[in-house]
């Protein structure tokens, strides 16, 4: 014996007049659910399934979740349709608002991030500038040194090239076993006519023998400069001094010359490669050990002091026009 899920009444097992759900297996008399005896017999004849409101409500609501595009078909029931809409417009509600948040999170996160990286870009202009004012300041501060390590440089050089104002370098003499040098220069002397003392000569000696001689040269520094000038004064005069003036059996040039200092030789050696390929006729060391060059007889005459100056007075020859010379 069971009770009729709409009336409460009992459903006796025997009467027709009751129908049973097939989802959930209650009972019900037929007129409490619309259905007469004779429906009731087609159904039990032709075995179909009977389904209650409520279990059927539930099915078709089951139905139109799975399936959007039959949703309005299959729900019959306006409360349903209208419980369905609700349930999807708190859905998508709910949807949104998260979606808005997190999408507000995301937002609020890439400000910070930006502002970060304004800050550390800030800093890095700021630091960059820094460096480029201390780069400046390290340019000039360079510029200022070097320009004085120019001038100490070149003051350096003037007191070595005086410290050879009485000082002179002969070159073509050959050498010998257990030679008395002082008594070479003084055989020099007398081949130039000239009357050379021991006690005129400070100091003298050998040079190291350079690849491009065939003897090593000799350096002499005179008690008196004086000395030192008349001994070049003869040598220009008597242009073709040579060994056979020394009585010896060879007839080799003998070259005297004015003791350089080393930056001063280097020098000579660049000014004589610019002679040759400038055109100039003259170059020659004055009597306190300055190099000049003077383009042809007459012409203005260049002290040669640095590189610097070797390269000015090569770009202003090879700026003068076809024809002209350089005055």
């Amino acid at each position: 014996m069971s009770n009729c899920i709409k009336c409460s009444k009992s459903v006796s097992r025997s009467s027709k007049d009751k129908v049973e759900c097939q989802v959930c297996r209650a009972f019900y008399h037929g007129s409490c659910v619309g259905l007469g005896d004779a429906e009731i017999s087609v159904l039990s004849e032709l075995g179909k399934v009977w389904t209650c409101e409520p279990c059927g409500r539930e099915r078709r609501l089951s139905r139109s979740l799975s399936d959007g595009d039959s949703v309005l078909c299959d729900v019959t029931s306006t409360d349903s349709i209208k419980n369905m809409i609700s349930s999807l417009s708190k859905k998508v509600d709910d949807g949104l608002k998260r979606l808005e948040k997190d999408l507000g999170a995301s937002l609020d996160l890439c400000h910070s991030k930006l502002d970060e990286s304004s800050k550390l870009s800030a800093n890095q202009l700021l630091l960059i500038e820094k460096q480029n004012e201390l780069i400046e300041s390290l340019r000039v501060e360079n510029l200022g040194l070097t320009k004085k390590v120019a001038e100490l440089t070149e003051r350096l050089d003037d007191v070595e090239q005086y410290s050879r104002a009485n000082t002179l370098e002969i070159y073509g003499v050959p050498g010998s076993i257990n030679e008395n040098v002082a008594q070479t220069v003084i055989g020099v002397g007398k081949a130039l006519d000239l009357a050379i003392t021991e006690d005129m000569i400070d100091v003298c000696h050998r040079l190291k023998q350079l690849n491009n001689r065939p003897s090593s040269g000799i350096i002499v520094r005179f008690v008196r400069r004086t000395d030192k000038e008349q001994f070049l004064a003869r040598r220009r005069i008597k242009r073709t001094l040579s060994t056979r003036h020394l009585g010896l059996s060879t007839d080799s040039p003998i070259y005297v010359n004015q003791s350089l200092s080393q930056r001063r030789r280097v020098l000579f050696a660049k000014a004589k490669k610019i002679k040759n390929d400038c055109g100039f006729k003259f170059l020659w060391v004055d009597r306190t050990g300055n190099i000049k060059m003077r383009k042809v007889e007459g012409s203005v005459i260049h002290t040669i002091k640095s590189d610097s100056d070797l390269a000015k007075l090569s770009v202003s020859v090879t700026n003068v026009e076809p024809g002209n010379s350089v005055k």
